[in-house]
């Protein structure tokens, strides 16, 4: 009688947990990344770099003679006192998620980004511009310790093309 009440314990604390949701990760999304914009090199050199300071990026690269930017990785929630359109840029990125019907034991950070411009002289009048935000969430996933291990992994987000619509915008004034 008590192994019976023992296994009548576990199968109901078992089915009240809810059925386990395997992390689904986001997928890429064809968003414009580059255009050409009527304007000398040095110009647009400038309003790049004015962009990524007015916003208080972290610059770890910069090249002009090559044409690179790159910024150091920043996290969302540090950058949320200089914009107040920071929370547009988070719904409109899709990091990936859990399928509905399944309990919510996974966890995600707020995404990160690192930018990657490139800029590019065509003729005294022209200049191409690549803009490369790259986004990326940490997911937890839930009863991995269960297992034995708790795993953490990086996953890409994809923006949707708002982020990179008032990047080329802010440029192109």
């Amino acid at each position: 009688m008590k192994n019976l009440l023992y296994i009548l314990t576990c199968l109901v604390i078992l089915s009240s947990c809810g059925r386990y949701g395997e992390f689904v990760p986001a997928k890429p999304t064809n968003t414009d990344r580059q255009v050409i914009l009527n304007a000398g090199i040095d110009e647009v050199w400038t309003k790049c770099v004015s962009y990524l300071v007015k916003r208080s990026y972290r610059i770890k690269t910069i090249d002009k003679s090559s044409g690179v930017i790159i910024t150091e990785e920043m996290n969302y929630d540090k950058i949320k006192a200089f914009s107040e359109t920071i929370p547009q840029y988070i719904s409109s990125l899709d990091c990936g998620g859990i399928p509905p019907g399944t309990s919510n034991i996974i966890s995600m950070t707020t995404p990160t980004i690192v930018m990657h411009i490139l800029v590019e002289k065509i003729d005294n009048t022209k200049t191409k511009v690549l803009f490369i935000p790259v986004f990326s969430t940490l997911v937890t996933h839930g009863f991995e310790h269960i297992r034995g291990s708790c795993k953490l992994c990086a996953y890409p987000c994809y923006s949707k093309g708002l982020f990179e619509k008032e990047f080329f915008e802010e440029i192109n004034k």
